[in-house]
């Protein structure tokens, strides 16, 4: 296993309900460091009531902490991303390119309400890559109509929308469901990403060792490899998994 690479997390610091200080910033990245991740892409949320701060304040904030965390961690990559709350402005707002894309590629990440019914999330994802991004579902397992129906997970990723869970779903963290959820997509080769979420140091750590060695045990080193190191990184050069 090569070192891991996070790609949604909440490091930045004041702008959401992740860090709340440069210094809890730099205590959620070392302890990334310590636990083996390399990479990470920084997704605030774009959302009314946790956080919508500007592009340019993401982009700004992601060099200031990139440049705290050089003398501690000197070989960690802080990309610039979102989370994006779906609402029916957004994808007018990711064509007027308002937001952050995964890293600057054509991948964004996409949550939703859990409650949402399913032919809702669909028709949203749909509408989103019609402006030629392509859409990562950010922790399927939250979601009420895919955990009740693994099913429509499966329909999802042959529709092309790249489907992440959280290492704390990995190992069962949400419920016995959503973690049995978790396992029949990574039974059929649906999931492409697997990453902390993380919020702080201490409910919501920025840890993916002990999800990836699950992953490994259960599923394969090569299916480990690609959920968290080689399909991130396709993310950071822009390439098409």
């Amino acid at each position: 296993m090569k070192y891991f690479m996070d790609m949604h997390c909440h490091c930045l610091p004041g702008i959401d309900d992740g860090a709340r200080s440069m210094e809890e910033s730099l205590q959620m990245l070392q302890q990334a460091y310590a636990d083996g991740i390399r990479t990470v892409i920084a997704t605030p949320h774009f959302h009314h009531r946790r956080g919508h701060a500007a592009k340019e304040v993401i982009l700004e904030k992601v060099q200031q902490v990139q440049e705290a965390i050089r003398e501690t961690c000197p070989d960690l990559k802080l990309y610039a991303g979102n989370e994006l709350y779906y609402s029916s402005s957004l994808p007018d707002i990711i064509a007027e390119e308002k937001v952050c894309t995964m890293a600057g590629s054509q991948y964004v990440l996409i949550e939703f309400s859990p409650d949402t019914e399913y032919a809702e999330m669909r028709n949203a994802l749909i509408n989103i890559q019609t402006q030629g991004v392509w859409p990562i579902l950010a922790h399927i397992e939250r979601y009420f109509c895919l955990v009740k129906k693994p099913a429509l997970a499966a329909e999802l990723a042959d529709m092309g929308i790249y489907l992440q869970v959280n290492a704390g779903g990995v190992l069962g963290n949400y419920g016995r469901k959503e973690k049995s959820l978790i396992k029949k997509m990574f039974a059929k080769g649906n999931i492409s990403f697997v990453a902390t979420d993380a919020h702080d140091t201490e409910r919501r750590k920025q840890i993916l060792s002990e999800a990836a060695a699950y992953v490994e045990k259960k599923f394969g080193e090569e299916v480990a490899d690609a959920c968290f190191f080689k399909n991130p990184q396709a993310v950071v050069n822009n390439s098409i998994i």
